[in-house]
């Protein structure tokens, strides 16, 4: 009952964007493991990204106003992700990269170099990050390094989704995507490239996937 009264607080300055002084002051008077937890709530207070069409922009949002405005993209802003803990976010564009912000100073932290415009992108387990364009590839990005591999679906990939395998690891995480006309939906895997099965029975192309 302790914990959730503590994150209720925490969760309600950080909407409201209450400075982090604030909430460290409170926070001092819990017991340690209290204190971390909602310490961690109140450090990653911005939890809204929103991206434009022009300007190429994203804002970090909290109650009553935006209060980071992020720069980089030049082109189409298609999709956002944070990632799990909040601490960052992804952003992937038409310009052909994908890039990684922080989310507490909104600073650039890692830019992607797809070679396509991005048709969607996703956060994987590992901190490593998937890429999907125009050109027919998943490109697979190493955390804070280079490119692992690429998974070629011959047709513009629209959609990627995590499965909920229940493996946090990087190995053996699983992913489904489909291409633009294609009637069918793949299952691939994301430490390998692998493509594990199609799903095929589709009479149209398909246009969505859970």
């Amino acid at each position: 009952a302790g914990l959730a009264v503590a994150l209720r607080w925490a969760q309600a300055a950080r909407v409201l964007g209450e400075s982090p002084a604030l909430g460290a002051g409170w926070a001092s008077a819990l017991p340690p493991e209290l204190q971390r937890r909602v310490l961690d709530l109140l450090r990653f207070r911005y939890r809204i990204a929103s991206g434009t069409t022009d300007p190429y922009e994203v804002k970090l949002w909290v109650w009553g106003g935006a209060r980071r405005t992020l720069v980089g993209h030049v082109g189409i802003i298609l999709g956002i992700e944070f990632f799990p803990l909040g601490d960052r976010l992804l952003t992937w564009s038409r310009d052909g990269t994908a890039r990684v912000w922080d989310a507490a100073s909104g600073g650039a932290l890692r830019e992607l170099r797809h070679g396509a415009p991005l048709r969607c992108a996703r956060v994987l387990p590992g901190d490593r990050i998937t890429t999907c364009g125009e050109d027919g590839t998943c490109a697979v990005w190493a955390e804070g390094g280079g490119e692992f591999f690429r998974v070629d679906f011959g047709h513009p990939v629209v959609a990627v989704e995590l499965l909920a395998s229940g493996r946090s690891e990087a190995s053996g995480a699983r992913a489904a995507s489909f291409a633009n006309s294609s009637t069918a939906a793949y299952v691939w895997d994301t430490g390998s490239g692998e493509i594990l099965c199609e799903l095929a029975g589709h009479s149209s192309p398909v246009r969505a996937l859970s």
